[in-house]
């Protein structure tokens, strides 16, 4: 009976570990949980401070520096790679045309007519994703004791400089087709957003020109953007309802978030973004408490944890959207994949057309910190843990998107039948299946396809919400800093600190950080 037990603990902790530790592949948008969240342990330090003079005001205004880079390259790498789940790879992977694969295949980027497809571009992308974020934190921490005994407030607000890059490493073989054709190009130019020169003739008796635009959005830059912003204001009210001088305290919180971060462009994958577009509201508990106080009172062991409830209203974004099949799930980087466009008989990568405003609600987000400091004199050291987590968003189109004129483009080329459009050949073209608002069915697994009501066909294709979605989000932080108490009639306290971040998928940016601090108490 024991032995049963045993196994079966075991094969559940098996399954769940396997369904906590699935890779997700194949995203388009990875959203951070902003910069005043990621500072959590920056914001305590130096919180706490006292101007014993009868005429201060209470009040504790503080700046900080902080330098932060993430470190999970590989697990980014899988998140927007293709693959599967069970097998993921940091790799955009474009097989050649007859190859089976589960990336792109090259007639999908670089659509020829069948006699000149088996010449056009393929070869792998490997990603190794990285995000700088450097910046300083002005904070003001006021007591309202003079209004109301117990009752505070906090504002806080970072200016930030935020740098993204895939860092893109290029392999395989460049279309060696003539300059018409996209001679000399390969993956690097296409990815890069560069314009292959393509102007392919097909058809006989009535022959028409197919020209391929380049890459508009969800580009892969060869080297990084950046961009410098305010990232988000928080603030706090707070009021201590249970306290006993030099023994305890426990108060509420009530917390918001005022957006101050840029609206999200699409022209980039791995768009460099710092704060966020959501008002949030939130609220919870504060508590403080001493473990041990020596005699004299100069050495002395606390311990002070917070958690706090919140929910992102919903914003516009702009994100891009993926590719989807009725029949096989969700289509490898399908973004990337050229679609004609009937009425102009051009082609241009799906990402310059899926790219589109849709609104965002980040939902339900937990953040709970607790922290253990020593105090000697006018020394402080203290240890943090900060958990981070994140529901999964939610995201609907805002606007019509045209279910007739696009579609996907066969792999195995142009027929070059003699017809004025030959992107309208049934053999050539598969056109979406959408609808014209943003109505979403849930399709397994874990998406969102915009085609509610149609059968399920291997033909039938839809733009795919899930691949612009970020999933559930839970992140581990530990940290530590030391500080140092010294000033004359205005108390001044400086601190270092440092922290590295963890989590248990690969659909969060895990950093590593430091930072410096100086408060000051009026």
């Amino acid at each position: 009976m024991k032995k049963k037990i045993i196994h079966g603990l075991l094969a559940a902790l098996t399954l769940a570990s396997t369904t906590m530790f699935a890779a997700n592949v194949n995203q388009t948008f990875i959203a951070h949980r902003g910069t005043i969240s990621d500072n959590t342990l920056v914001s305590r330090a130096c919180h706490r401070m006292h101007n014993k003079s009868k005429d201060a005001i209470g009040a504790v205004v503080s700046a900080a520096a902080f330098y932060r880079q993430s470190h999970n390259h590989v697990k980014l790498a899988q998140y927007f790679g293709d693959g599967t789940a069970a097998v993921p790879t940091g790799l955009i992977n474009v097989a050649t045309y007859a190859a089976t694969t589960t990336g792109l295949n090259s007639g999908q980027i670089d659509p020829q007519t069948a006699t000149n497809i088996a010449s056009n571009m393929s070869g792998s992308v490997a990603l190794s994703p990285r995000r700088i974020e450097a910046g300083a934190q002005l904070q003001w921490s006021q007591s309202l004791d003079k209004l109301v005994e117990g009752l505070s407030f906090d504002v806080s607000a970072p200016v930030t400089y935020v740098r993204t890059s895939l860092r893109p490493t290029y392999t395989g073989t460049a279309n060696a087709l003539a300059a018409s054709l996209g001679g000399t190009k390969g993956l690097a130019n296409y990815f890069g957003g560069e314009n292959l020169g393509k102007s392919v003739v097909v058809g006989t008796t009535y022959a028409v020109t197919l020209t391929q635009a380049a890459l508009a959005k969800a580009i892969i830059n060869p080297t990084h953007v950046n961009t410098t912003q305010v990232a988000d204001v928080k603030v706090a009210l707070g009021y201590t309802f249970l306290k006993k001088a030099r023994s305890y305290r426990l108060g509420a919180l009530l917390t918001g978030n005022i957006p101050t971060g840029k609206k999200p462009a699409g022209v980039y994958a791995f768009e460099p973004l710092a704060g966020s577009r959501h008002f949030s509201l939130g609220g919870g508990l504060d508590a403080w408490a001493n473990l041990w106080r020596a005699e004299d009172g100069k050495t002395s062991f606390n311990v002070r944890a917070n958690a706090v409830y919140s929910y992102g209203f919903a914003a516009e974004e702009i994100r891009t959207l993926g590719l989807t099949n009725y029949t096989t799930g969700r289509i490898a980087d399908g973004q990337y994949i050229v679609v004609g466009d009937e009425g102009t008989v051009n082609m241009m990568p799906l990402a310059n057309v899926s790219t589109l405003a849709v609104k965002v609600t980040p939902r339900s987000r937990v953040e709970a910190t607790a922290g253990l400091t020593f105090n000697y004199e006018r020394f402080a050291a203290s240890v943090s843990y900060n958990l981070f987590y994140n529901q999964a968003e939610k995201l609907e189109l805002t606007g019509a998107f045209d279910q007739t004129t696009y579609g996907t483009i066969a792999k195995t080329g142009f027929d070059g039948s003699p017809t004025a459009d030959d992107l309208a050949g049934a053999a050539n073209l598969n056109t979406f299946a959408l609808p014209d608002g943003g109505t979403t069915k849930a399709f397994s697994p874990n998406s969102e396809i915009l085609a509610p009501g149609l059968a399920s066909s291997s033909n039938v294709q839809a733009l795919d919400l899930g691949a612009a979605t970020t999933p559930e989000q839970v992140v581990h932080k530990v940290g530590a800093d030391l500080s140092y108490g010294f000033g004359g009639s205005i108390p001044v306290r400086a601190a270092v600190g440092g922290e590295v971040e963890l989590s248990s998928n690969n659909a969060s940016i895990n950093s590593w950080g430091v930072w410096a601090k100086v408060g000051f108490g009026f």
